[in-house]
């Protein structure tokens, strides 16, 4: 039985069909091939009143949706990554073991104020770098693969960190590591925007803020813990443990499902809905699953229906 979304003008369209503007979409009924609707349940009929909740919101949500939950908590490991590599750098810079490795920002050394700014800074200026660009890598190559590759990225710069012999080494790897995090801070809450239902989404989005957190307070922690270590390890290592969450994040990736939206912009209906049902864990017959579908098809034509009419060339 083919499934088919109902606008408002009484058309109804194959879920097959990608010339068809379903920018008009009101209620967002799904009806089998065949089946007919009387004005009044075509007309009028708001889709908040057509749909039934998949889960509460909240907080008691995240227990009825867990999949998504664990898909966003691999997600936000971005957000902890983010956290840590700020906070790690503020009490290493006042290591002594550091300082002797790093003469260049002592306290004696001239422009040391300049080089550690320069050196703590470089990482929010590698993230805006990377954010600014992820947009169009993630549309190319999908949310999910989009955090594997900032994921290296970040992995790359937290190894050249570990490894750093001068002052330059560390800052470019500081830059590189920033690049990784600030993908990751721009397609992490889009990827989780795009999995989670709507009762718990703000929930899960809250995630990512409370991530960043999360990191900045394991740093300090970490390096409190090491600064006795009388060796260069003492700053070494809270740089090496970075490594740890981003290994895991990136062995998530190959568990987690596409995004159905970034699926529908590439004319993959059938596997959108395939993976719809799959984070919703209900089979894709259920009446909700099948509506949320036909609004993300309808959205995604309605967007490039209205990116041709803007930039027609």
């Amino acid at each position: 039985m083919e499934k088919k979304c109902l606008s408002d003008t009484g058309n109804d369209y194959p879920a097959h069909v990608e010339t068809a503007s379903l920018s008009h979409v009101q209620t967002g009924m799904i009806l089998p091939r065949g089946s007919t609707a009387s004005a009044d349940e075509r007309n009028g009929i708001p889709v908040w009143e057509l749909r039934r909740t998949y889960t509460k919101s909240g907080l008691r949500g995240l227990f009825s949706s867990k999949y998504v939950f664990l898909c966003a908590l691999f997600a936000t490991m971005g957000g902890i990554l983010f956290g840590y590599d700020q906070g790690v750098v503020s009490i290493t810079l006042v290591m002594p073991q550091f300082l002797e490795e790093f003469p260049d920002v002592s306290p004696s050394a001239p422009g040391a104020g300049f080089k550690k700014g320069l050196m703590t800074a470089i990482l929010e200026l590698g993230a805006f770098l990377g954010a600014l660009n992820q947009g169009w890598i993630a549309d190319k190559i999908s949310r999910k693969w989009s955090i594997f590759t900032a994921g290296c990225i970040f992995l790359l710069g937290a190894a050249l960190q570990t490894g750093a012999v001068s002052y330059a080494m560390l800052t470019v790897a500081r830059f590189v590591g920033g690049v990784g995090v600030g993908m990751l801070a721009m397609v992490a809450p889009l990827y989780i925007s795009e999995i989670a239902p709507p009762e718990i989404r703000g929930t899960l989005l809250v995630l990512q803020e409370l991530s960043i957190v999360t990191g900045i307070v394991i740093a300090f922690y970490i390096t409190y813990g090491t600064r006795h270590i009388p060796s260069h390890w003492s700053w070494r290592l809270p740089f090496l443990i970075q490594m740890i969450p981003a290994l895991f994040m990136i062995a998530g990736v190959f568990m987690l499902p596409y995004s159905p939206r970034w699926l529908c912009q590439r004319g993959r209906d059938e596997e959108a809905l395939r993976v719809l049902a799959k984070i919703r864990e209900l089979p894709t017959s259920d009446e909700r699953v099948l509506q949320e579908w036909c609004e993300i098809r309808a959205e995604c034509t309605f967007c490039k229906e209205a990116s041709e009419k803007n930039t027609p060339n």
